[in-house]
């Protein structure tokens, strides 16, 4: 029970790949801190 990206696990430690809008924002959401990943 180690979720180390949140993968199928939105919100657990590393936030930002399934859950928008959390501690690293810029994978899935556009025009966060990092734009221009999309």
């Amino acid at each position: 029970d180690q979720p180390g990206k949140g993968e199928e696990k939105p919100g657990e430690q590393e936030p930002g790949e399934q859950e928008p809008g959390e501690q690293e924002p810029g994978e899935q959401e556009p025009g966060e801190q990092e734009p221009g990943e999309e």
